[in-house]
């Protein structure tokens, strides 16, 4: 899955200081705390398939020919803009009306208009343009912002460094985090259903 654009941040600087009540070096930038927040909501949203804060996405599956109904890798998807498949001889739009967007919030997937891909074709790609990830303030993903509160501030009181690009050389992340992040997973139940 490749982001379009920037990744929003769900939980701010601001949020954090609050919400942990921290006792910051008055040296500490808030640059440091950013990166603490990224990598801590990049470990939250990899593990949990719940993208947090509304970005557009491109998502690039193969599958073994034609198919009737693809599962999206990851919750909520809120608008598809663009489908492509390509068979070995270049990308194919499909227009609005191939397919449709179901059940975007539990279960996400793409059920398509039966016959628009060629009959018997062997592999083939699918290309797919949406826009996905739950909105900012949505109460449905609290247990997972706190959860991004969580192990930023642990990892920040253990002096644990993350890089610049929000990745993190050490995850340690403890049980109240893992639990928080736990009750939000997002299982696909299938890939595809043949056509």
């Amino acid at each position: 899955m490749r982001v379009i654009g920037a990744v929003p941040a769900i939980v701010g600087v601001d949020d954090f200081k609050r919400a942990t009540h921290a006792q910051l070096d008055e040296t500490e930038d808030d640059a440091t705390l950013v990166a603490y927040l990224a990598a801590a909501q990049a470990v939250v949203e990899r593990a949990t398939n719940r993208p947090l804060g509304v970005r557009e996405v491109e998502i690039a599956a193969r599958l073994p020919g034609p198919v009737s109904r693809w599962w999206f890798p990851c919750a909520p998807v809120s608008a598809i803009s663009k489908v492509s498949y390509d068979v070995g001889d270049g990308a194919i739009d499909l227009g609005m009306e191939s397919f449709r967007l179901r059940f975007a919030h539990d279960e996400p997937q793409i059920d398509f208009a039966a016959g628009i891909f060629p009959y018997l074709v062997g592999q083939m790609e699918i290309t797919v343009t949406a826009t996905v990830g739950a909105a900012d303030g949505d109460p449905s993903i609290l247990p997972l912002t706190q959860a991004i509160l969580l192990v930023a501030r642990e990892w920040y009181d253990a002096g644990i460094s993350v890089g610049s690009d929000g990745g993190s050389g050490d995850l340690r992340l403890s049980f109240g985090a893992r639990a928080l992040i736990r009750s939000g997973v997002y299982k696909r139940p299938r890939v595809f259903a043949r056509a």
